[in-house]
């Protein structure tokens, strides 16, 4: 019995157990992979838990895409997979479990922006003959700088039938294509066309030129000079034109002169020398020689001057002694250099004016150089140039062999040069008779000060103040007014020794005083005061020079206070250029005594005041010669 119980116990457990597995139902319901297919490539989307993207090539479809999508098993999905979509806004796709469960993905389909590149990286022709180059490589160019290409190509180049070589973006097209044989006797349109259809056009030109000119010939700067109007020349170059008639030879300086050329002599293509004639007149220059065998191949020598034709003036340039700008010239006195190109073998048949009102008046000429057109001139040899006017309208001219030329007096700039006829200072009153050192005063007369310009910029040479004492002459430059050439103000500058002076000036364009003062002025130049509250200099201090006596070449001072009981500190003598400073001396009680100077020091003593610094104090005093 209880062997049957426990067989129908197992039976009835194994019929339960089986009905319940039954029962039981999948709740999977993910989307395991997501892709789509475009012609032919598989683009797997990426799932990020309820988010599926994509990024697909530029210009797709995305209206019309057929998805590919596995899910879990026993789920479904809607849409579903295959089923044409239009993904151009996020697309929700819901998967089912087999229990009804139900998940929503949300599906965006992006699409990758089309390339914009439609340059061309480089353009070549292919099966050209040796030596030609025929490529162009426009790789790390803007194509925004470019849009034409040009290619030269020797003069006898067949460009009817040329094959190109095109390289551009692998997304781009180009018409015409790359490889087709085309006629560039004509420029030639290339249009090309961008992934996302934008379109850039290239023009190719090919400039059928003969190799670039080369003049062989050396020319050097007064190589040609002595040559004759109407002489025969010649020029060797590397290249002449089969054109014979495109051979040009150009004469140029601020004009061009085209020259005639011996084309019976330039057949000789072998030697490749050009033959020419001068012009039968000319007028002396600079030049150069331009030759030319086409349109643009052209080459020039360096300058040369020609100096056989007519005398030119080209310019001035300066004064006697440098290069510079000249906008004013102050005759009679300052000379000026200027570009004259005449025959230097026969300079002296030569004669230079300055012309005003139809007056002539002579330059000095001097300086006449072999290799170079600059001539040196003197205004100095005609003193009736003082009778001529101011002003800007001076001639140059030139008078050779019972002829004349006239020129425009002008610089470097080719500005006309204003003449300032000068006449000499002349002082009509002082201000003051008597003036400490380095006190102002002011002087009125006459021509005090003469304005120049070099260079467009004032000019810094000064007047000078003329001191006369026992037929000596010193001179202190000062800068005049140049607002009021009449009236000048000065100082006497402190290395000056006191005493009483003539007075005279010399303005900025006299050459010397003459060895008299022309003026009658005097003026008193005072020593200093003393510095000190309590101590002045007692008299004139003794340098004495008699040798073999007492005090020989030593320096006395005298004071009109007791200094022994003072700071003496030392003595000093003001010069131009510095200061002699003596530290070697006896204090007395009223008075200070230098040891025996050198003989250098005893001429700096004798002709300059000095000092004797006292507690800090300048004490002047003047020295006389015992």
């Amino acid at each position: 019995m209880k062997n049957t119980l426990l067989i129908l116990s197992m039976a009835f457990a194994l019929i339960f157990t089986s009905c319940s597995e039954e029962d039981i139902k999948s709740n999977e319901n993910s989307i395991l992979n997501f892709s789509i297919i475009i012609s032919g490539d598989t683009f797997n989307a990426t799932i990020n838990n309820t988010s599926i993207t994509t990024t697909l090539p530029a210009l797709t479809n995305v209206k019309n895409l057929k998805p590919v999508v596995e899910i879990s098993e026993k789920a479904t999905v809607t849409p579903s997979s295959g089923q044409v979509i239009d993904f151009s806004s996020p697309v929700e796709y819901k998967v089912k479990a087999e229990n009804g469960d139900v998940k929503v993905y949300t599906v965006n389909i992006n699409v990758t922006p089309p390339l914009t590149d439609n340059s061309i990286k480089s353009f070549s022709f292919l099966d050209l003959p040796n030596g030609v180059d025929g490529s162009y490589d426009l790789i790390n160019k803007s194509p925004n700088d470019i849009d034409t290409l040009l290619f030269k190509m020797p003069y006898k180049t067949d460009v009817t039938s040329l094959k190109s070589k095109i390289e551009i973006n692998e997304t781009a097209s180009v018409i015409p294509k790359s490889g087709e044989i085309l006629d560039y006797t004509a420029p030639v349109v290339y249009k090309v066309t961008a992934q996302d259809s934008s379109v850039k056009e290239y023009v190719v030109i090919i400039d059928k030129f003969i190799d670039q000119l080369n003049i062989k010939e050396s020319v050097f700067y007064a190589s040609l000079k002595d040559k004759m109007p109407g002489e025969l020349m010649s020029l060797k170059v590397n290249r002449i034109h089969p054109v014979l008639d495109s051979v040009k030879v150009n004469l140029i300086s601020n004009e061009s002169i085209a020259l005639e050329v011996d084309r019976t002599e330039t057949i000789d293509k072998d030697n490749h020398n050009i033959f020419f004639y001068l012009p039968n007149d000319y007028k002396n220059n600079k030049y150069k020689f331009e030759v030319s065998i086409e349109h643009d191949n052209k080459d020039e020598t360096t300058t040369f001057f020609l100096a056989k034709g007519e005398p030119n003036f080209l310019f001035v340039n300066g004064s006697s002694g440098s290069s510079h700008t000249i906008n004013t010239l102050l005759v009679p006195y300052y000379g000026f250099r200027a570009e004259v190109i005449v025959d230097v073998e026969n300079k002296n048949d030569y004669n230079f004016y300055l012309r005003k009102n139809d007056k002539d008046y002579m330059l000095g000429a001097y300086g006449f150089w072999d290799n170079s057109p600059v001539v040196h001139f003197q205004t100095s040899v005609d003193h009736k140039l003082r009778e001529a006017e101011s002003g800007s309208d001076f001639k140059f001219i030139i008078k050779y062999n019972d002829k004349e030329f006239e020129f425009p007096f002008i610089n470097d700039l080719m500005k006309p040069i204003g003449v300032t006829v000068t006449q000499e200072a002349k002082v009509v009153s002082v201000s003051k008779s008597e003036v400490y050192k380095n006190e102002e005063f002011d002087i009125l007369g006459e021509n005090l000060f003469y304005n120049r310009n070099i260079n467009g910029q004032e000019d810094k040479t000064p007047s000078k103040l003329v001191l006369k004492a026992f037929s000596r002459f010193k001179y202190i430059s000062f800068l005049g007014d140049l607002e009021n050439k009449n009236q000048a103000t000065v100082s006497i500058p402190a290395y000056i020794k006191s005493g009483a002076y003539g007075l005279d000036v010399l303005n900025n364009v006299s050459i010397s005083s003459g060895g008299e003062l022309a003026t009658k002025h005097t003026i008193v130049v005072k020593l200093g005061e003393s510095e000190h509250p309590n101590v002045k200099i007692d008299g004139k201090s003794k340098l004495y020079n008699n040798q073999g006596g007492a005090l020989y070449r030593q320096l006395l001072i005298k004071f009109d206070a007791k200094i022994s009981d003072r700071n003496v500190e030392k003595i000093v003598f003001v010069e131009k250029d510095g200061e002699l400073e003596i530290n070697n001396f006896v204090i007395n009680d009223f008075s200070v005594l230098t040891n025996q100077l050198s003989d250098e020091d005893f001429n700096r003593v004798l002709n300059h005041d000095g000092y004797v610094l006292v507690d800090g104090h300048k004490i002047h005093f003047a020295v006389e010669l015992q």
